[in-house]
């Protein structure tokens, strides 16, 4: 983004959960390319992963997700073994990624890494609490306008953690 202007654009849009597919590190020089190229009445718009949602710590042999209640019923099982026998190998795919980045799962508190299901374990992935979420992209510049969860409800200010599984923010530069 070095070779775009200054303040050149009303709306800067990182959506599916692309900002979790850099370090954590680089998150910041990430938001902070945000607000050098959104003009002053601008808007930031990006989503990322929910350290507390049902994505962090899963593994190829849950029955269910983490945050979920396990409810065996027989459509159930009748999808789970059909998967499995329509594409054998991605059950092999999906442990054999898992195993080898499992070991790279880092969990530091407001902010984690590990491997995404959604992609058969292959990506290791960030992912952010809503504290910590709401205090980089502060600490970034902005002030953040919404929060939504994956289902589309606004979080209000006052709510401190998050079952969501990603979340997409709205801020506006201060």
């Amino acid at each position: 983004m070095t070779e775009i202007d200054s303040g050149r654009y009303g709306l800067v849009l990182f959506s599916n959960n692309g900002i979790d597919t850099v370090e954590h590190g680089d998150r910041k020089l990430v938001l902070k390319e945000f607000r050098r190229v959104v003009a002053d009445d601008g808007v930031v718009v990006f989503s990322t992963l929910n350290k507390d949602g049902p994505s962090f710590g899963e593994s190829p042999f849950q029955i269910a997700r983490p945050t979920e209640h396990v409810s065996v019923s027989p459509r159930a099982v009748i999808e789970s073994v059909g998967r499995t026998v329509l594409d054998p190998s991605s059950a092999v795919r999906r442990v054999k990624n898992w195993r080898q980045n499992r070991r790279r799962e880092e969990d530091h508190g407001a902010w984690a890494v590990g491997p995404l299901a959604a992609h058969d374990f292959a990506p290791v992935m960030h992912f952010t609490s809503l504290q910590g979420l709401r205090t980089l992209t502060r600490n970034a510049g902005f002030e953040v306008t919404a929060i939504h969860g994956d289902d589309g409800a606004s979080i209000p200010p006052e709510v401190t953690q998050s079952r969501a599984d990603n979340f997409t923010v709205v801020a506006r530069p201060r």
